[in-house]
Parts: C-alpha cells; sequence; structure tokens
C-alpha cells in the first residue's frame, strides 16, 4: 500500500512538471491614474515568447496607432515612437520597475519620446503606453 501511494505521488509529480515544461510565468500590474499599484496578474507564456531578447525593435498595435518601442534589450536609454500622433489623442507614458515604482511619467507625449535608465540597475522594467484609455505594456531588459 505505502509503495502504491508512493508511486501515485511520483507518477503525479512528473505528470506535473512534464505539463508546465516550456512554460514561464509573467507578473503584471494594474495601476490606477495616480500610478499606485492596485492589482496583480500572472500570465503563463511559452519560453520562446519570454526569452526572445535578440529583437533591436518591439512594434505593436495600440487604438490604431503603431507603437515602436527601440532598442530593447537596451543599455540605457530607448526610445517609444508614435509615428502619426493627433494633438487631439491622450498619449500617456509609465515606466515602472518590477516592484511596481514610478520610474517614468509622461502624460503629454509626443511622437518621440526618450527614456534614460542608464543610472538603474540591469534587469527587467514594465513600459506601459495608454492611447485614449487603451492600455499595452511592454518588457524592457536593461543589460
Amino acid at each position: 500500500m505505502i509503495m502504491k501511494k508512493t508511486f501515485s505521488i511520483i507518477a503525479f509529480a512528473i505528470l506535473m512538471a512534464g505539463s508546465f515544461a516550456g512554460y514561464a510565468q509573467n507578473i503584471g500590474f494594474g495601476y490606477d491614474n495616480a500610478g499606485n499599484r492596485i492589482s496583480r496578474f500572472v500570465i503563463q507564456l511559452k519560453n520562446n515568447a519570454v526569452n526572445d531578447t535578440t529583437r533591436l525593435a518591439d512594434a505593436d498595435l495600440l487604438n490604431g496607432m503603431k507603437i515602436i518601442i527601440k532598442p530593447n534589450p537596451t543599455s540605457g536609454v530607448f526610445s517609444v515612437l508614435i509615428p502619426k500622433t493627433d494633438k487631439e489623442q491622450m498619449i500617456k507614458i509609465y515606466l515602472h520597475d518590477i516592484s511596481g515604482k514610478v520610474l517614468f511619467k509622461n502624460e503629454n507625449c509626443t511622437n518621440n519620446t526618450l527614456i534614460d535608465i542608464s543610472t538603474r540597475e540591469n534587469g527587467m522594467y514594465v513600459l506601459s503606453v495608454i492611447v485614449n484609455n487603451e492600455k499595452r505594456t511592454w518588457k524592457i531588459i536593461k543589460e
């Protein structure tokens, strides 16, 4: 009976380890308008999506606008490019460290915003861009 329980426990552990192989967790945070952290969420992604740091730029659409972040990974200074901005659109940019502390805040953005994190430690930072209350976040790596 003891051997059967031990086998069941070992089999369950192997099954669970195999089901999470190739996956990684990414923890994200939600913030209010003042920059305070109000929520925490965990996203499971495949490893190849998380560890791809060979790109020099990230580009994505947000509220119909192309957002380009380059270079990423960075050695200190990176830019957030929004090629076609309309003065009527509200564009906000926030940079947080992994503890949720606001390191950079610009609530009246132009089409090219430079962010300098050269004095900060190497690691991961979270960049949030908000266009007309639609939010998108990027992982910024400082090497």
